[in-house]
């Protein structure tokens, strides 16, 4: 006993018994590895933290600690649960976005969040564009008289500043930055033309070309096309906002003089179909629902028949020897069978179990009575 003693604690061996001198008992502390001289001492050792810990850490395998490094880890946590309780009367703001946080966690988890990021861009180019306005302002009083670079729009992209060789360059630039096309381009006769009709649009009326005037009215060209590419509307408003007369001009959807009349009969012509001398039917969009369903079912039915008519065609003595090589029929007569039996045998369950039940009721309704008797 004496020898474990001094391994856990050295200065122990100061007390370990000698045979020629008086026997001294010494109360020890295993997990700590000290030593106390009377019980007392012992048991008000086993009620504090520092051994409650090194019994902790016994159990999860690890060293003890003395008495100065458990004090430096309660002064350690002290401090931190101080740091904490500062923290928590603080409040985080976020001023981009408008929001508060009563906790660090929170407001750093908001700061990495993907709409944070996305509006802090967003306000960057809107203050990168705002600088630029200024410089152009600035320009403009400085030199009054100085006039402003000539834009060709052939050349020039009509959403950004980029200037390209020939106008195949400037669309296909357009194409991939901007994700601009225009429409019908197989009816398209005059494209050169239609690009410059669009820049006037954009340099003098100072409009966006898929609003086109039914929304906000801008100040400016420059705002004009920094909504264009805020908004994703680097495109043409190819509907009932444009003026069908300005496109006509720029597109052919004339039919050939040479190609022929067709000549309809009169009392194939109806309200809903037009009924062509080949015997196809045209009809009117509205009804295109209608037609595809007329279409599936005439698709089943037909394959259906193409079923029936290969068996028909098949010789009977031929399937008479297939079954009979397999050993096997068409199964339907089974199959209605085994349904038919299946039915009556679950009806036959479903009897068995509510007459169990009944009994089952009355065989406990009678037990009670004669336990309870009324």
């Amino acid at each position: 006993m004496s020898t474990i003693l001094s391994e856990f604690n050295p200065s122990f061996k100061t007390h370990q018994s000698k045979p020629n001198e008086p026997k001294s008992t010494m109360f020890t502390c295993l997990s700590c590895q000290v030593a106390f001289p009377n019980s007392e001492k012992q048991r008000n050792h086993y009620r504090t933290d520092w051994h409650k810990y090194n019994l902790k850490r016994k159990i999860a395998n690890l060293s003890s600690v003395n008495a100065e490094q458990f004090a430096q880890k309660v002064l350690a946590q002290q401090q931190q649960g101080r740091e904490e309780q500062e923290k928590q009367g603080l409040i985080y703001e976020c001023p981009l976005c408008k929001k508060s946080y009563y906790s660090e966690n929170g407001y750093n988890n908001h700061i990495q969040s993907k709409k944070h990021l996305e509006l802090e861009q967003k306000a960057d180019e809107e203050a990168e564009r705002d600088d630029l306005e200024d410089t152009v302002m600035m320009d403009d009083t400085t030199s009054p008289t100085r006039q402003a670079k000539p834009t060709d729009p052939l050349t020039d992209c009509l959403f950004c500043n980029q200037s390209n060789q020939d106008i195949n360059t400037n669309l296909q630039h357009m194409s991939k930055a901007h994700g601009f096309f225009l429409p019908d381009i197989e009816y398209l006769k005059d494209s050169q033309g239609l690009i410059k009709y669009l820049s006037n649009k954009i340099q003098l009326e100072k409009l966006c070309l898929y609003c086109n005037g039914r929304g906000k009215e801008w100040q400016s060209a420059a705002a004009a096309r920094a909504h264009m590419l805020d908004r994703g509307h680097c495109k043409m408003a190819y509907d009932e906002s444009e003026d069908p007369e300005q496109l006509l001009k720029f597109y052919d959807f004339g039919i050939e003089d040479e190609a022929e009349p067709m000549d309809v009969d009169e009392d194939k012509v109806n309200s809903d179909e037009l009924v062509l001398e080949n015997g196809m039917k045209l009809g009117h969009r509205k009804f295109l629902k209608y037609y595809k369903r007329n279409q599936a079912r005439k698709t089943l039915v037909s394959e259906a028949d193409e079923a029936q008519q290969q068996q028909q065609d098949q010789p009977e003595t031929l399937r008479r020897k297939e079954k009979r090589h397999l050993a096997i029929t068409d199964g339907k007569e089974q199959e209605i069978q085994r349904t038919a039996e299946g039915i009556k045998e679950t009806a036959k369950k479903q009897d068995f179990a509510r007459q169990l039940a009944f009994k089952q009721n009355n065989n406990q309704l009678l037990r009670a009575r004669i336990q309870n008797p009324i």
